[in-house]
């Protein structure tokens, strides 16, 4: 009976050091990073959404917007007013903001669309 606890506790250490090894060798490979957007061609939309390995640790592209029609605070107050109020829709009783939360990315949180 001692033989047999033997070796099932080297067998348990074994597991223990392999385990470890393993996790150490995880641990000193570096992680993939973006590669670098050249922000002279790419602006807002499509085409600088390239192959992310690191998800959201991208910045957001900084948006493309006519010279004569720039962005302002009170365009962006008023965008803002507008996402949240339900005058909008067809029976006034839905915003925007009512699918499309800001807390979860703007998106309405399901798994998949509905």
């Amino acid at each position: 009976m001692k033989t047999v606890l033997k070796w099932i506790w080297r067998v348990f250490l074994g597991l223990v050091i392999l385990l470890v090894g393993i996790f150490t060798a995880a641990a000193a490979i570096p992680q993939l990073a973006d590669p670098e957007i050249d922000m002279e061609n790419h602006g807002a939309g499509s085409s600088s959404v390239l192959p992310s390995f690191s998800g959201l640790e991208r910045s957001f592209p900084a948006s493309n917007e006519p010279a004569d029609n720039p962005t302002t605070p009170e365009k962006v107050e008023l965008g803002r007013l507008l996402f949240f109020d339900p005058v909008l829709s067809q029976n006034n009783d839905i915003a925007c903001a009512s699918c499309h939360h800001p807390d979860l990315g703007f998106a309405d949180g399901r798994p998949t669309a509905a």
